[in-house]
Protein backbone atom coordinates (compact mmCIF):
# COMPACT_ATOMS: atom_id res chain seq x y z
CA UNK A 1 0.00 0.00 0.00
CA UNK A 2 2.60 2.57 0.63
CA UNK A 3 4.09 2.13 -2.65
CA UNK A 4 0.55 2.63 -4.53
CA UNK A 5 0.42 5.93 -2.36
CA UNK A 6 4.35 7.07 -2.52
CA UNK A 7 3.64 6.96 -6.92
CA UNK A 8 0.01 8.92 -5.99
CA UNK A 9 2.12 11.23 -4.29
CA UNK A 10 5.26 11.48 -6.81
CA UNK A 11 2.69 11.88 -9.32
CA UNK A 12 1.14 14.89 -7.61
CA UNK A 13 4.83 16.13 -6.71
CA UNK A 14 5.58 15.69 -11.01
CA UNK A 15 2.12 17.80 -11.95
CA UNK A 16 2.46 20.40 -9.50
CA UNK A 17 6.18 21.07 -10.70
CA UNK A 18 5.11 21.02 -13.86
CA UNK A 19 2.67 23.61 -13.45
CA UNK A 20 5.42 25.82 -11.83
CA UNK A 21 7.96 25.16 -14.63
CA UNK A 22 5.25 25.60 -17.85
CA UNK A 23 5.20 29.94 -17.16
CA UNK A 24 8.92 30.12 -16.29
CA UNK A 25 11.19 32.08 -18.69
CA UNK A 26 13.47 29.52 -19.48
CA UNK A 27 10.71 26.84 -20.07
CA UNK A 28 10.06 29.44 -23.55
CA UNK A 29 13.78 29.57 -24.72
CA UNK A 30 13.87 26.16 -27.22
CA UNK A 31 16.45 23.32 -25.97
CA UNK A 32 18.50 24.03 -29.00
CA UNK A 33 19.45 27.38 -28.13
CA UNK A 34 19.86 26.53 -24.84
CA UNK A 35 22.22 23.58 -25.32
CA UNK A 36 24.59 25.62 -27.05
CA UNK A 37 24.44 28.75 -24.53
CA UNK A 38 25.65 25.93 -21.83
CA UNK A 39 28.04 24.62 -24.18
CA UNK A 40 29.39 28.19 -25.16
CA UNK A 41 29.81 29.09 -21.15
CA UNK A 42 31.49 25.46 -20.66
CA UNK A 43 33.94 26.53 -23.30
CA UNK A 44 34.65 29.97 -22.23
CA UNK A 45 35.10 28.84 -18.52
CA UNK A 46 37.83 26.46 -19.48
CA UNK A 47 39.60 29.29 -21.85
CA UNK A 48 38.86 31.63 -19.17
CA UNK A 49 40.95 29.47 -16.41
CA UNK A 50 43.22 27.31 -18.29
CA UNK A 51 44.58 29.89 -20.76
CA UNK A 52 44.09 32.86 -19.16
CA UNK A 53 44.60 31.40 -15.68
CA UNK A 54 48.13 30.13 -16.81
CA UNK A 55 48.82 33.34 -18.63
CA UNK A 56 50.46 31.41 -22.22
CA UNK A 57 48.97 32.21 -25.46
CA UNK A 58 46.91 29.41 -27.22
CA UNK A 59 48.67 29.21 -30.06
CA UNK A 60 52.38 28.79 -29.40
CA UNK A 61 51.41 26.01 -26.56
CA UNK A 62 51.44 22.17 -26.97
CA UNK A 63 51.26 21.27 -23.64
CA UNK A 64 48.47 24.12 -22.68
CA UNK A 65 46.31 22.44 -25.71
CA UNK A 66 46.49 19.05 -24.27
CA UNK A 67 45.86 20.21 -20.54
CA UNK A 68 42.53 22.11 -21.97
CA UNK A 69 41.33 19.01 -23.58
CA UNK A 70 42.16 16.67 -20.36
CA UNK A 71 40.10 19.62 -18.17
CA UNK A 72 37.42 20.14 -21.05
CA UNK A 73 36.82 16.26 -21.70
CA UNK A 74 36.53 15.69 -17.99
CA UNK A 75 34.12 19.02 -17.14
CA UNK A 76 31.89 17.92 -20.09
CA UNK A 77 31.15 15.08 -19.24
CA UNK A 78 30.50 15.44 -15.78
CA UNK A 79 29.07 18.66 -15.85
CA UNK A 80 27.83 19.78 -19.25
CA UNK A 81 26.56 16.68 -20.53
CA UNK A 82 24.49 16.55 -17.50
CA UNK A 83 23.14 19.30 -17.13
CA UNK A 84 21.95 18.82 -21.00
CA UNK A 85 20.57 15.78 -19.74
CA UNK A 86 18.53 17.41 -17.08
CA UNK A 87 17.14 19.42 -19.37
CA UNK A 88 16.06 17.70 -22.00
CA UNK A 89 12.30 17.08 -22.04
CA UNK A 90 12.07 15.35 -25.60
CA UNK A 91 15.49 13.23 -26.37
CA UNK A 92 17.13 16.39 -28.37
CA UNK A 93 20.20 16.05 -25.94
CA UNK A 94 21.95 13.21 -28.00
CA UNK A 95 22.40 15.89 -30.69
CA UNK A 96 24.60 17.80 -28.39
CA UNK A 97 26.29 14.84 -26.63
CA UNK A 98 29.64 13.54 -28.20
CA UNK A 99 29.42 9.86 -26.33
CA UNK A 100 27.35 9.56 -23.42
CA UNK A 101 27.37 6.31 -21.36
CA UNK A 102 26.13 6.10 -17.32
CA UNK A 103 29.75 4.60 -16.67
CA UNK A 104 31.92 7.25 -15.86
CA UNK A 105 35.25 5.38 -17.09
CA UNK A 106 33.99 4.44 -19.93
CA UNK A 107 32.86 7.39 -21.10
CA UNK A 108 35.29 9.98 -19.57
CA UNK A 109 38.12 8.27 -21.63
CA UNK A 110 36.82 8.83 -24.88
CA UNK A 111 35.61 12.12 -24.50
CA UNK A 112 38.93 13.30 -23.09
CA UNK A 113 39.94 12.19 -26.39
CA UNK A 114 37.60 14.18 -28.48
CA UNK A 115 38.54 17.21 -26.69
CA UNK A 116 41.65 17.03 -26.87
CA UNK A 117 41.02 16.74 -31.26
CA UNK A 118 38.27 20.11 -30.71
CA UNK A 119 41.38 21.60 -28.81
CA UNK A 120 44.08 20.84 -30.97
CA UNK A 121 42.19 21.83 -33.86
CA UNK A 122 41.11 25.13 -32.18
CA UNK A 123 44.95 25.71 -31.62
CA UNK A 124 46.41 24.88 -34.71
CA UNK A 125 43.37 26.90 -36.65
CA UNK A 126 44.26 30.05 -34.19
CA UNK A 127 48.38 29.54 -35.17
CA UNK A 128 47.64 29.08 -38.99
CA UNK A 129 45.08 32.26 -38.52
CA UNK A 130 47.66 34.54 -37.36
CA UNK A 131 50.28 33.15 -39.54
CA UNK A 132 48.06 34.06 -42.27
CA UNK A 133 46.91 37.96 -41.05
CA UNK A 134 50.92 37.99 -40.32
CA UNK A 135 50.49 39.54 -36.59
CA UNK A 136 51.09 38.61 -33.19
CA UNK A 137 49.87 41.08 -31.67
CA UNK A 138 46.68 40.26 -32.33
CA UNK A 139 43.34 40.94 -29.71
CA UNK A 140 41.19 38.46 -31.45
CA UNK A 141 40.98 34.55 -30.41
CA UNK A 142 42.48 35.48 -27.10
CA UNK A 143 39.81 36.12 -24.87
CA UNK A 144 36.85 33.25 -23.82
CA UNK A 145 34.03 34.88 -25.62
CA UNK A 146 35.81 34.38 -29.26
CA UNK A 147 37.38 31.41 -27.75
CA UNK A 148 34.49 29.87 -26.71
CA UNK A 149 32.40 30.55 -30.04
CA UNK A 150 35.49 29.16 -31.80
CA UNK A 151 35.81 25.90 -29.56
CA UNK A 152 31.66 25.64 -30.08
CA UNK A 153 32.28 25.79 -33.99
CA UNK A 154 34.48 23.01 -34.09
CA UNK A 155 32.83 21.10 -31.17
CA UNK A 156 29.47 21.24 -33.28
CA UNK A 157 30.74 19.96 -36.51
CA UNK A 158 32.42 17.38 -34.77
CA UNK A 159 29.02 16.32 -33.43
CA UNK A 160 27.17 16.73 -36.53
CA UNK A 161 29.76 14.75 -38.58
CA UNK A 162 29.35 11.97 -35.64
CA UNK A 163 25.67 12.22 -35.68
CA UNK A 164 25.30 11.92 -39.58
CA UNK A 165 27.62 8.59 -39.31
CA UNK A 166 25.46 7.48 -37.01
CA UNK A 167 22.64 8.02 -38.97
CA UNK A 168 24.08 6.82 -42.21
CA UNK A 169 24.93 3.46 -40.20
CA UNK A 170 21.57 2.90 -38.75
CA UNK A 171 20.40 3.38 -42.35
CA UNK A 172 22.41 0.47 -43.58
CA UNK A 173 21.84 -1.83 -40.74
CA UNK A 174 17.77 -1.18 -41.34
CA UNK A 175 18.46 -2.02 -44.72
CA UNK A 176 20.27 -4.99 -44.39
CA UNK A 177 17.14 -6.37 -41.98
CA UNK A 178 14.80 -5.41 -44.79
CA UNK A 179 16.50 -7.50 -47.31
CA UNK A 180 16.92 -10.53 -45.00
Amino acid sequence: MKKNKKSIEEKKLEKEADEYQKNGFLSKIPYPVKALIIKFWFFGAICFFVFMGTGFMVDSNFNLLLIGGLVSGAINDIACYNILNVIDKDGKAKNYLFFRKEKVWYSIPINVLYHMVVFFAFGYSVYYFKLWTGTEENWFLREPITQGLLLLGFDMLCITIKNLIVKLFNKIKSGRKIKE
